[in-house]
């Protein structure tokens, strides 16, 4: 009797879904070497009374594969793994009708990387003596230095901060590089970064790439600069603003990268670019030419404490006075920031520096022209300990007023671009 009726309602729901239901129909399957399915027609249909009301038509209508990169060399001189070379890229049309009318269509791109297990880099460059895993680990005073780095910081900066301290530890007790914990809004924007950024990096020609617009020498298109604009969003619309009416000082300029974007999103006025290697000044000058620039600036000196000759290590983006990471070696001139707004009689509203490690010697040639205008600044600290956790307590003791934000966008690694943001609000 039980099983009886148990199979009446049965039938009855059936009945029910015949006459008030909805039929998925599919057809073909869509399996790639690493395991996507996708079906290549799949239609839903809702009935009234077996009359087809609505449907919604999902067609697979391409699938394409590129090549993204296994490896690149960042700025900062260190190689990155990147996700698989191999990215397949799926074209879906879904269309809605009304009584078997077509209303519209929708086109949407999805990147098989739903079986990829992405992972950053907690590893930092090999040329200086410690990292920050093996200095948290062995400092008996880290307690001290994280309370005085978060002091006074916004809950976004304080947690980026304890993720990349506790990470960085753990790989470093691992012996181990590689960083599986992501959040799913990391593996979301890298997904979007493979699928968006590096498929849109174009080869024209010999020694010709182009990105959104930009033109460059060379295939070094940074996600941090291109893709998260350095940013510069994070800092107060205010202050934003203030900065456009004024120069910027772009310390660190590489192939003149960071200067196209200020130029084009930023800034109004100049913008004065130091790069201290022949072989990247040369390139930044070709890139200027490249994008037709008027306002930047290039100066192939260097920035420090003082006036004076000294020796850099020669690795592209990575080329650095502190860390001895080649053989090759290279004379550059060192100036100070003081000194070069005072004899120009610059009105300085922002200052982005990435020198390898070498900013608290910027910082010492730059102090004048800091605590005389104070500009928004970028100033990098992920080279090295000292920097991450001893630049915002330099810049705290000046007493200028500053409020300060710790940021890095997303990308492969945990710490290189990680940034301190310093601005004034009024």
């Amino acid at each position: 009797m039980r099983q009886s009726f148990k199979n009446t309602l049965q039938s009855l729901e059936k009945a029910v879904k015949k006459v008030f239901g909805i039929r998925k129909e599919r057809k073909g399957r869509i399996l790639d070497s690493r395991g996507f399915v996708c079906d290549s027609k799949e239609k839903i249909t809702r009935f009234v009374l077996f009359i087809p009301l609505f449907q919604k038509i999902r067609t697979l209508v391409n699938v394409s594969e590129f090549n993204n990169g296994a490896n690149r060399i960042s700025r900062g001189g260190e190689s990155q793994k990147f996700c698989n070379p191999k990215s397949t890229l799926y074209t879906i049309k879904t269309t809605y009708r009304l009584l078997g009318i077509p209303l519209f269509f929708v086109f949407k791109t999805t990147l098989n990387n739903l079986n990829k297990k992405y992972t950053l880099s907690a590893s930092i460059h090999t040329g200086y003596s410690t990292n920050i895993g093996e200095y948290v680990a062995t400092n008996p005073n880290i307690e001290n230095d994280i309370s005085t780095l978060i002091k006074d910081l916004d809950i976004a900066s304080k947690v980026l901060v304890s993720r990349q301290i506790a990470l960085s530890l753990k790989a470093y007790k691992a012996n181990n590089p590689t960083i599986t914990e992501l959040t799913a809004d990391e593996i979301a924007e890298l997904i979007k970064i493979n699928a968006e950024f590096y498929p849109n990096i174009l080869e024209l020609g010999a020694n010709l790439y182009a990105y959104n617009g930009y033109l460059l020498p060379k295939n070094d298109f940074e996600i941090s600069v291109f893709w998260h604009k350095h940013g510069l969003n994070i800092l107060e619309p205010s202050t934003l603003a203030k900065m456009r009416g004024k120069d910027f000082i772009d310390v660190g300029g590489y192939v003149g990268d960071s200067a196209l974007l200020f130029e084009r999103e930023f800034c109004d006025k100049n913008i004065y670019s130091f790069e201290a290697t022949k072989a990247n000044f040369r390139l930044m000058q070709r890139t200027l030419e490249l994008n037709n620039s008027k306002r930047i600036v290039p100066i192939n000196k260097g920035l420090g404490a003082n006036n004076s000759t000294m020796q850099i290590c020669i690795a592209e983006g990575g080329s650095s006075i502190v860390a001895h990471n080649s053989d090759e070696m290279e004379s550059v001139e060192i100036i100070t920031l003081d000194e070069f707004v005072k004899e120009r009689k610059i009105a300085v509203g922002f200052i982005k520096v990435d020198i390898e490690g070498f900013e608290m010697e910027f910082l010492k040639g730059a102090k004048e022209t800091i605590c005389a205008q104070k500009p928004a600044m970028l100033l990098s600290i992920y080279h090295q300990p000292s920097d991450y956790f001893g630049i915002k307590p330099l810049i705290e003791s000046w007493n200028l007023g500053y409020k300060f934000k710790i940021h890095k966008g997303v990308d492969f690694n945990l710490t290189v671009e990680t940034a301190l943001f310093c601005e004034v609000i009024e």
